[in-house]
């Protein structure tokens, strides 16, 4: 039942009551940007003309109208896929499951490996996502804090923009700082890291920092801002858990447009939310984001007869 969102779908699109829909997907673009009223021409535009994302889309559809829609993103490589929208009215795990199970097949004649999504972690939907394969693996808060002005006197620790010779550091740190069951499900090799990073949206801002100490990164910033949004993430080295407050006002710092200051900490991250905490920033959301792993398309032998 569930089929590719083609031209000949915008009629029955635009005639269900999408004021009903919900977008439990929780990607970075959407925490920082927000869905507005204007969500239905921007994902019309998306799945048409902005080629760089490769957005893929299907419909659930239904007599008069569409029950739900799913669309997926690349991350930084085809072979790893995120749910950037999941459309539903309400709680409907019929249509979820419907979708992701569509998604996942097309995903597996397509060579992909694994596809992330990430939802609201008091989400009915989780429930459904797991009858179709996904599997939970990291817990993350949502902090924000409004009015954002930072006071206090700020000293550079040492950051210096991030550069594309940082990779392989980065994925050390991440490899010291993250659990093993986030590693194990989330990126183990630095291919797997390197490639499951998400793509921001050409109308975002994007900056990252990091800080050396002994020969190797003990600190990244990565700071997603749009228009007066600012979405920001700090991966510490656990040997600098000490300097996590003046690493957290150097983030800060580097804000002062926004007026709006969000941040996505990991649970396991106990010291940044005390940090933030302290700073004025409340928990306002809980996610937990979820994979599934695809098996690759098995392809059978062909034999041809040898000619002498």
């Amino acid at each position: 039942m569930v089929r590719p969102f083609g031209p000949g779908d915008l009629r029955s699109f635009f005639n269900s009551d999408r004021s009903l829909w919900r977008n439990a997907a929780k990607a970075r673009d959407n925490l920082v940007a927000g869905e507005g009223q204007f969500l239905s021409l921007q994902l019309i535009a998306e799945q048409w003309f902005w080629l760089r994302h490769k957005q893929i889309t299907w419909i659930y559809p239904q007599k008069g109208g569409v029950r739900g829609l799913v669309s997926t993103r690349n991350l930084l490589s085809s072979r790893f896929w995120q749910i950037h929208r999941l459309l539903l009215a309400g709680d409907d795990a019929e249509a979820c499951c419907g979708l992701l199970d569509t998604v996942s097949r097309y995903g597996v004649e397509h060579s992909v490996q694994r596809i992330f999504l990430r939802l609201e972690h008091s989400d009915s939907l989780e429930s459904a996502a797991r009858q179709v394969g996904f599997h939970p693996y990291l817990v993350e808060l949502l902090y924000r804090a409004d009015g954002v002005g930072n006071s206090r006197p700020v000293l550079d620790p040492g950051f210096r923009p991030k550069s594309a010779g940082d990779d392989y550091s980065l994925f050390q740190l991440y490899h010291a700082s993250a659990p093993d069951s986030v590693r194990r499900l989330g990126a183990l090799s630095f291919a797997e890291w390197s490639q499951t990073r998400e793509r921001p949206s050409l109308a975002h801002r994007v900056r990252e920092f990091v800080y050396y100490g002994e020969s190797e990164i003990k600190c990244w910033l990565r700071l997603h801002t749009h228009s007066r949004k600012g979405l920001f993430e700090i991966m510490l080295h656990p040997s600098e858990e000490a300097n996590i407050e003046a690493m957290a006002d150097f983030c800060l710092s580097q804000m002062r447009g926004c007026t709006t200051a969000l941040s996505l900490v990991p649970a396991f991250q106990t010291g940044l939310q005390r940090a933030l905490s302290a700073r004025g920033f409340q928990a306002v959301a809980e996610y937990c984001t979820m994979v599934k792993e695809l098996a690759p398309k098995v392809v059978q032998p062909s034999l041809a007869p040898i000619r002498a």
